[in-house]
């Protein structure tokens, strides 16, 4: 990972990144880690690519520097000993092909980011239909069931409703605003 920034801080626009689609999580990302640098986040490339597979045979190709998707998107090649994995965005290390690897944070850069899924409802929804959509997903939530699939996935408890929820999407709102406002994607 250090060697990645090493370069980025060197000559960033030589640097790209192939992952999904323009202004998604993996473009956010690439953002995020070279503002962490220091580095103007509009300077390293960065190629979209409509599907995991393009993506990955950009990587594989060496057409791209590096590239940012979800870590099942890359185990397969990475046990096969084809790539390798320089980090991971969510808070703490994971394992990948049986082997730890460490956080961005753990590596000493201030740069965290989850892809999450949201059940939304709209603006008008009634106070007792929420909460009743509320208590649905937490049951939902603490079931054996999900419990089982979470660890079976080796997926991350990212659970939050009501408020809670609420507070965290208007939070990253405005960290997404300001890092797609960087890179040029926004006014």
């Amino acid at each position: 990972m250090q060697d990645l920034v090493d370069d980025m801080k060197a000559d960033p626009a030589k640097l790209s990144f192939g992952g999904g689609s323009a202004g998604g999580t993996d473009q956010i990302l690439a953002g995020l880690l070279a503002k962490a640098a220091d580095v103007d986040p509009s300077q390293p490339k960065y190629v979209a690519y409509s599907g995991g597979g393009e993506a990955l045979q950009s990587i594989l190709s060496g057409s791209v520097d590096a590239g940012i998707s979800g870590v099942s998107e890359f185990t397969d090649q990475v046990e096969a000993g084809k790539m390798r994995v320089l980090a991971v965005s969510s808070p703490e290390g994971v394992e990948v092909a049986d082997k730890p690897v460490k956080s961005i944070s753990e590596q000493g850069m201030d740069v965290e980011i989850t892809n999450w899924r949201g059940v939304v409802g709209p603006p008008d929804i009634k106070p007792a239909e929420r909460d009743a959509a509320i208590e649905a997903l937490q049951k939902m939530h603490d079931s054996a069931e999900w419990q089982d699939a979470m660890q079976q996935n080796d997926w991350d408890d990212f659970f939050k409703t009501g408020d809670e929820f609420q507070s965290y999407i208007d939070s990253e709102n405005e960290r997404v605003k300001g890092i797609l406002g960087e890179i040029g994607l926004t006014g």
